[in-house]
């Protein structure tokens, strides 16, 4: 049978995914790198704990870390790194095998390993790559190879025109591939100077990874040993995929795939001769991953937590280190609620403050369910608190044209391919505000959208005309930032009657951070005018724009908390142990008080994840 080289790129907070894919491909036959981005330093951290307790011989960590970005000669650096380490270094020296398979953290097998390894194992030699078809002039236009790119401070620089060379055949496609031990040997330990010839021009190229593999196969002794198919499904959807999302760290417009849903289960055609799938996220869409394992791999998931899905956003380490800033107010008024609220169930003072421990969101059905915040109460002991995100909205849907909105929602960090905010509920001063609406179809509207800081000024206003044909807007508030913390609303009216308001908090950001504090006002306030409800202040707030002291917000415990309380509920309890190797007797400190044990409450992080639990042993989870 063939024995197949994993090369698996992460990068994010996801560990627990990273476990399932880790699970869902693995078998002692085969090997596993792993390389992290080195902007992960938590999701690195956790792997290279686990691999070391794992032991397992046929699983490594890279030793470097890189910054691969999209479109990025860093991603083709990595590639071609992970490949001179296990050809050339004395620790892989009894790593034998047949394909190096390149795979990201969301990728995912949509047949077992098994399967993949039969098909394989009658196409040694082979090289799998997908490709466009389309003319050499219109991939090198396409592809901007045309151009020089160049690298610099996370962003890829278009620093001018080139020629491309004309006894080259250039062409390419995706940038996931199977390649051959012999290609690879190839490329590693060739003295042919096409090679390096290759690289270098490749070095200042957009988007290398997509065509690189393709030109050298093309142009040399393995072009008879290409199969033009990488054997893996891709979601495209041009509607959704390409929105130019890179503009930020590209001179170039790109597209990226979507993330599959369950209700896309019916396109993962398993009929061909594809055995992977991208893209998947669980915080996006946990449920295709559930039927997957069930219906293609064989598994049988557990009821208790199937439905539940776990995502660290904060660590303690990052915390005291000041990596946390967005969380920082958030996570210290939670801590001091869980403290009141646990001397009140416990009926006796904690003695000790509480430490912070770990920040953790949580999904259940695919949908936010709130964070969960826990912290250290004695040595060994850990307190877990759910806190449930409050409904600050209302809708009454009077004027004509307003019945075709369904859905209004408030944040930052907008993924327009996904839909959905990735500030996860918590949004502080500093952020850049957007507001989301969900449409029926119908008739053509116009209504008006205003923003209200927390002293009841205007911060921004405009007319929108909402499109017969429109299923979502969005629309960036054009508000200068930092602005000031509190109970903010945004709402739409039509002819001065709100039909739907959304009331928001904005939290301080910390004070390190800080330049100075901006008050816009929108056009001199005068829309105060027409709508005099707007005028009243809101009862939230502590200073009026015009005498705000930032440092007294940012001291003032009592109001950061009363923005947490009226915005989150502290909905449930439970106590863990840090440490299961040492006696549990502290956990005699719930009995009698109705607070759960961690470990027996399907919603808390500690709970076991069958769905994420590595096993090497065996095949399904059962």
């Amino acid at each position: 049978p063939a024995k197949i080289l994993f090369i698996i790129i992460v990068h994010g907070r996801d560990f627990r995914q990273f476990k399932r894919l880790l699970t869902a491909i693995y078998n002692k036959n085969h090997y596993y790198y792993i390389h992290t981005d080195k902007r992960s330093e938590y999701l690195c951290n956790k792997i290279r704990d686990f691999i070391d307790t794992r032991k397992e011989r046929n699983i490594a960590v890279t030793s470097w870390n890189l910054e691969p970005m999209w479109g990025s000669s860093s991603f083709l650096d990595v590639l071609l790194r992970c490949m001179k380490d296990v050809l050339l270094l004395e620790r892989f020296s009894e790593w034998k095998w047949d394909f190096y398979v390149n795979l990201s953290g969301s990728d995912y097998p949509i047949k077992k390993i098994d399967q993949f390894t039969a098909y394989l194992s009658l196409r040694k030699g082979k090289n799998f790559i997908s490709s466009m078809s389309i003319s050499t002039a219109e991939f090198v236009k396409r592809q901007g190879l045309n151009f020089l790119f160049y690298e610099c401070d996370n962003r890829m620089w278009r620093i001018g025109k080139r020629s491309i060379p004309s006894h080259l055949h250039f062409y390419g496609g995706s940038d996931w591939i199977i390649l051959s031990y012999q290609f690879c040997s190839y490329l590693v330990t060739s003295s042919d100077p096409f090679i390096n010839d290759i690289i270098l021009f490749y070095k200042y190229a957009l988007l290398p990874a997509e065509s690189f593999f393709h030109v050298v196969l093309r142009n040399s002794e393995f072009c008879g040993t290409i199969v033009y198919d990488n054997l893996r499904l891709i979601n495209w959807k041009t509607n959704l995929s390409c929105h130019c999302q890179y503009r930020k760290i590209v001179d170039w417009c790109g597209c990226s795939p979507s993330n599959y849903r369950r209700s896309d289960i019916s396109r993962i055609d398993t009929s061909k001769a594809v055995f992977f799938a991208r893209k998947f996220e669980p915080l996006v869409n946990q449920e295709i991953l559930n039927m997957i394992d069930e219906l293609l791999l064989g598994k049988k998931l557990r009821q208790p937590n199937r439905y539940h899905y776990w995502q660290n956003l904060c660590h303690a380490s990052e915390f005291i280190a000041g990596k946390c800033s967005r969380y920082k107010f958030y996570i210290e008024s939670c801590m001091r609620l869980a403290r009141s609220n646990m001397t009140s169930l416990l009926k006796k003072k904690i003695d000790r403050s509480l430490e912070f421990a770990e920040l953790v969101l949580i999904n259940q059905n695919d949908t936010f369910a709130g964070m969960l915040v826990s912290f250290l109460i004695s040595t060994n002991l850990i307190l877990e608190v759910w806190m449930k995100k409050r409904q600050l909205a209302w809708a009454m849907p009077l004027s004509k044209g307003a019945e075709r909105l369904y859905d209004m929602q408030v944040g930052s960090n907008l993924d327009k391919k996904e839909q959905i905010f990735r500030n996860y509920g918590i949004l502080s001063a500093n952020d850049e505000l957007t507001v989301f609406q969900r449409w029926r179809l119908g008739p053509k509207f116009h209504c008006n959208l205003t923003w209200v800081k927390p002293d009841g000024e205007i911060a921004d206003h405009r007319f929108l005309a909402i499109e017969s044909n429109w299923r979502f807007s969005y629309f960036k508030a054009e508000i200068l930032k930092p602005v000031i913390p509190g109970r903010w609303k945004v709402y739409l009216s039509i002819n001065n009657i709100i039909f739907s308001e959304l009331q928001f908090i904005l939290f301080p950001v910390d004070s390190r951070l800080i330049r100075g504090l901006q008050t816009s006002s929108a056009l001199g306030n005068d829309y105060l005018a027409e709508l005099p409800r707007l005028g009243e202040a809101n009862s939230n707030v502590m200073y009026t724009s015009n005498r705000l002291n930032y440092d007294n917000i940012y001291s003032n415990k009592k109001w950061i908390d009363s923005l947490v309380s009226e915005s989150w509920e502290t909905y449930k309890f439970c106590v863990g142990v840090k440490d299961r190797d040492v006696n549990n007797a502290s956990l005699k400190l719930i009995a009698g008080t109705g607070i759960t044990n961690c470990e027996d409450s399907e919603w808390s992080s500690f709970i076991k994840d069958h769905k994420t639990e590595f096993r090497s042993n065996v095949v399904a989870i059962d």
